[in-house]
């Protein structure tokens, strides 16, 4: 049973505003969205204790239920909330410098209901996604946390793939891709609809933690089939949509920094696009979201107060090293593979010795060096702040995509299209990303295993085994 169908019913207007409310008291979802964080608080509360430890395969799979209601009462609904591997949330947490008090204090029911009784009804925004998944997001008073219903599938997907995912963020402090602070479910039986509605929901990073205007905002994949906003390139559009590739395009738009900030933003994309590829991931974007400063005073200012980016970069290096050094006991240890996808694959396989990381052990870049100037990158020439992240990481390239790809493919090419197998979507889009910067890129990917020479052979070989499949269907 899909959640999202039953509770944001009334959201259905269109415009610049269109999805957008505040929650408060009397609000459709204000007693869904107030167990949600009661459930919040008990999984934080529970670990908020535990400083260091380490990791192990059983907290991967681990799962809380509480009963947020202790007794039913006339017209009192259950609520019943699912806490997934908590311990590897909270390091996660952890590792990102986000401390439980600070946590709660962001999503916590305490600070929203203080903030209504204070008359502060702007604590919690929900906003419809304008995406095909119909999911609403819930953005927190500071803009530092989103709370974002997901599917069904979605979910289960991303417990399959959670020792990686948080393997990838131990290894890459600096990784673009979304960082989930704490996956959960809900449960509560529906007056109107025989039995109970099951909701899914995550704790994210929101890409836009701060208090200054979007002006722009971009999401970007590296395709062309329907990958733009506007019907023409000097219509209007609100700030608050996306814009799309043929957008960036036809502005003619650059991503201005110095060339090692260019140079180390490829570099993890390429590292987070490995990680896709191997997880099977696709449909995946980049997020950009660009600050147009009135003076370059300000910007002057928010470089005066900032750490030193160029720092943070080589730090991560560092850190990267550190990582290496600690595998290769293990690398020594296996025999020979052939190539090295499938020694990684082997080295992966042996969780254990990577999955124990405590705070103590490793000294990690306290934020990731895109986040340096006020929560983004400034421009080189002091016009612009940029804030980046990879979003919509969890679509598996299962049978339903399979299918899309085929049947797209057959009417539009496999160029344009969005959906494409995650190896082909993988090399597109790091060589989309390059285009994107207004610098010297001669130096990136030269050497890139991801960048390879036979991506068009890949693409073929994809093709005719998914048509082959479409035929024997």
């Amino acid at each position: 049973m899909k959640a999202q169908g039953h509770i944001h019913k009334v959201q259905a207007t269109t415009g610049a505003s269109a999805g957008k409310s505040f929650i408060h008291i009397g609000h459709e979802n204000w007693n869904l969205v107030l167990h949600m964080m009661l459930g919040i608080r008990q999984s934080v509360r529970n670990v908020m204790h535990e400083e260091h430890f380490e990791i192990i395969d059983e907290d991967f799979e681990r799962k809380y239920v509480y009963e947020l209601v202790a007794k039913k009462t006339y017209n009192m609904r259950l609520f019943t909330f699912l806490d997934f591997s908590p311990r590897v949330f909270h390091l996660i947490r952890t590792m990102f410098g986000i401390s439980p008090d600070d946590y709660l204090k962001s999503i916590g029911p305490e600070n929203l209901i203080g903030n209504l009784l204070m008359g502060n009804i702007s604590s919690l925004q929900e906003q419809s996604s304008t995406g095909k998944s119909g999911s609403f997001f819930y953005y927190t008073a500071d803009q530092n946390f989103m709370l974002k219903t997901i599917s069904s599938t979605e979910f289960h997907h991303l417990r399959h793939i959670m020792k990686d995912y948080y393997e990838h963020l131990v290894t890459y402090p600096h990784s673009l891709i979304t960082r989930f602070f704490g996956l959960h479910k809900i449960k509560y039986k529906n007056a109107t609809l025989a039995g109970k509605v099951r909701i899914y929901f995550v704790i994210m990073a929101n890409v836009f933690k701060t208090a200054r205007d979007i002006h722009v905002r971009y999401d970007l994949k590296g395709s062309k089939q329907g990958r733009r906003t506007k019907k023409k390139p000097d219509d209007y559009v609100d700030s608050s949509v996306a814009l799309k590739d043929l957008d960036f395009s036809d502005s003619r738009e650059k991503i201005r920094v110095d060339p090692d900030i260019a140079k180390a933003l490829i570099q993890q994309m390429e590292d987070d696009a490995h990680l896709f590829q191997r997880l099977n991931i696709n449909d995946y974007s980049l997020l950009l979201g660009i600050h147009r400063f009135k003076s370059k005073e300000e910007a002057t200012h928010i470089r005066r107060v900032s750490p030193n980016i160029n720092q943070f970069i080589k730090n991560s290096f560092k850190f990267k090293d550190q990582i290496s050094n600690a595998q290769q006991p293990l690398l020594k240890s296996l025999p020979s593979f052939g190539t090295q996808s499938t020694l990684n694959d082997k080295v992966l396989g042996h969780r254990q010795s990577l999955v124990q990381y405590s705070t103590s052990e490793i000294m990690r870049p306290p934020i990731p060096f895109y986040e340096t100037h006020d929560g983004g990158i400034l421009s080189s020439d002091g016009k612009c702040l940029y804030f980046i992240g990879i979003i919509d990481t969890l679509t598996l390239f299962g049978p339903k995509k399979q299918m899309e790809y085929t049947l797209k493919s057959l009417r539009y090419g496999n160029k344009t299209i969005s959906c494409i197998p995650p190896h082909a979507y993988g090399e597109r889009f790091i060589s989309f990303m390059k285009t994107l910067f207004d610098t010297s890129l001669d130096s990136l990917g030269q050497d890139s295993k991801y960048l390879s020479s036979n991506g068009a052979q890949q693409l073929q070989d994809d093709d005719e085994s998914l048509l082959s499949l479409a035929d024997q269907e």
